[in-house]
């Protein structure tokens, strides 16, 4: 009988051994970031990726987490009181970049897929126009260096535009209705 109340309280003792075992490795964190998905940016031009870090569904406050760019570390960044995360970017090449937000403790992460455009509007030089008078604009708008064919050019901030040739090339006719002084600016 003796035998037999030692062996069921080892038993018992045994039992919320593995018990508390079970629950601490179910209690482990779960954690999910999230971030921007898709941004479109021009070469050399800062852009913001916002994102948040939860764990247990709750923010994350001024956790850590590694920023990777193409799989190449770039740096940590730290959550603010709210659990958010602004990482400031500055491509410097045309291409598609994957930025990775990545929390380690938990082994999750969020990928924000950046595309960096290079446009470029090339015309030979500053052009002065006389008030009463009319000019030709002429350029090409490339995109890394190729002719962009079938885009629309605008001038200023107004509707009046030109459509590129299948090089890339433009003619505007600018006529000047008595601006004295000022610019304009070409835009896509």
């Amino acid at each position: 009988m003796f035998n037999k109340k030692i062996t069921i309280l080892l038993l018992i003792l045994l039992m919320s051994i593995i018990s508390i075992g079970f629950i601490s490795a179910s209690q482990l964190d779960h954690a999910q970031i999230n971030s921007d998905k898709d941004i479109s940016v021009k070469v050399n031009n800062p852009t913001v990726i916002n994102g948040s870090l939860l764990i247990n569904n709750k923010p994350a406050e001024y956790a850590s987490i590694d920023v990777y760019i193409n799989n190449k570390f770039d740096s940590v960044i730290q959550m603010d009181s709210q659990g958010h995360f602004k990482y400031s970017y500055t491509p410097k090449n045309a291409g598609d970049y994957n930025v990775d937000f990545r929390y380690v403790p938990a082994g999750v992460n969020s990928t924000c897929h950046v595309k960096v455009n290079n446009y470029t509007i090339v015309v030979p030089s500053n052009i002065t126009v006389k008030p009463f008078e009319t000019a030709t604009i002429n350029g090409t708008l490339l995109y890394n260096g190729v002719g962009v064919p079938n885009a629309d050019v605008y001038l200023g901030h107004g509707t009046k535009k030109v459509t590129t040739d299948s090089q890339g090339h433009f003619s505007y006719t600018f006529n000047n209705q008595g601006i004295s002084s000022g610019f304009f600016i070409l835009r896509i």
